[in-house]
């Protein structure tokens, strides 16, 4: 079984995250103000095996909200792990190059369709462009 690790800024990522679990997937969560403002450390996350996948919520400013994702695929063992962005349709879409960042979804999405995009991630990105 896959294992997830969310990093949520609403409750629709953490809606998506129990329906990826009814899908088979392995899934924690926690929300990016908890890291953001000090009150989780982010080596709270890097404490036992890595995740398959990292799902991140994109927030406005974008490049800050990167920034986030960079100090988490900094610490032990998270640099290889791949990630999937999701992001509302109204958040700019960012620079696709960033490491690790395999996919992008939009949401609200639904478990399916996320389950096919992270399937297609876990495979080493084969068939994202089939899958999306």
């Amino acid at each position: 079984m896959a294992t997830i690790t969310a990093l949520c800024c609403d409750e629709a990522t953490v809606v998506l995250c129990s329906g990826l679990r009814g899908q088979g997937f392995e899934v924690a969560w926690l929300y990016t103000d908890e890291l953001r403002h000090g009150r989780i450390e982010p080596e709270v996350l890097s404490g036992g095996e890595p995740p398959d996948l990292i799902l991140y919520d994109l927030e406005e400013p974008v490049d800050e909200s990167l920034l986030l994702l960079t100090l988490f695929r900094s610490l032990p063992d998270m640099d290889n792990v791949p990630v999937v962005l999701l992001r509302t349709a109204k958040t700019p879409l960012p620079p696709l190059d960033g490491p690790g960042i395999v996919a992008v979804l939009t949401r609200p999405c639904e478990a399916a369709l996320a389950r096919t995009i992270i399937d297609a991630a876990l495979r080493d990105g084969q068939g994202l462009d089939e899958a999306a």
